[in-house]
């Protein structure tokens, strides 16, 4: 039994099983990312139920718009099946060191959002990924929930120690606060 790493980062989704050999097809939550990788190891968990699951990853292949993953252990589709929906995480541990000026759209999370006057627009609870490689952050305060663009050019100060954004907020994208 794998001890469960307690950096566990969500970065895909298991869509439906490929093939009669275990192979399944899965979604990045970064369509750009190749962190999975053979021998990689990674948990899986059912959003219904809180329990991890942990899987070596046997191979990878990313030549389609849906990858195609196997892991060790999943030798049919019946047990591919049994994993639709699943959601991938993997150990922040296991990722690349980043280069000067990128970032991992995952330390957004848990950020307080101001707007350039200072103005505390609320807290990142999410980030979504739409099609076109638009990144969206998901913002609330108390009752309010507003959803806003990862653009780079709004954002004025990323801060990911003090856990503080400053974004240049475009008109209609917020409620008064």
């Amino acid at each position: 039994m794998n001890k469960v790493p307690n950096d566990l980062i969500p970065v895909g989704k298991i869509i439906k099983p490929h093939g009669i050999k275990g192979q399944i097809k899965f979604r990045l939550f970064n369509e750009e990312s190749s962190l999975l990788s053979a021998d990689s190891d990674v948990w899986l968990k059912e959003d219904t139920d809180q329990r991890l699951k942990f899987f070596k990853i046997f191979s990878v292949y990313y030549h389609s718009l849906q990858p195609i993953i196997k892991f060790d252990n999943v030798d049919d589709r019946n047990k591919a099946l049994e994993l639709r929906g699943f959601t991938i995480y993997m150990s922040r541990s296991l990722f690349p060191n980043k280069k000067e000026n990128e970032i991992y759209v995952v330390d957004f999370i848990g950020c307080t959002v101001y707007d350039i006057e200072k103005k505390n627009i609320g807290i990142v609870q999410d980030v979504s990924h739409f099609p076109g490689n638009n990144n969206v952050i998901s913002v609330k305060n108390g009752e309010d929930e507003f959803l806003i663009p990862i653009r780079m050019d709004l954002i004025k100060l990323f801060d990911v120690k003090k856990k503080k954004i400053v974004m240049d907020i475009i008109d209609g994208l917020v409620n008064e606060i």
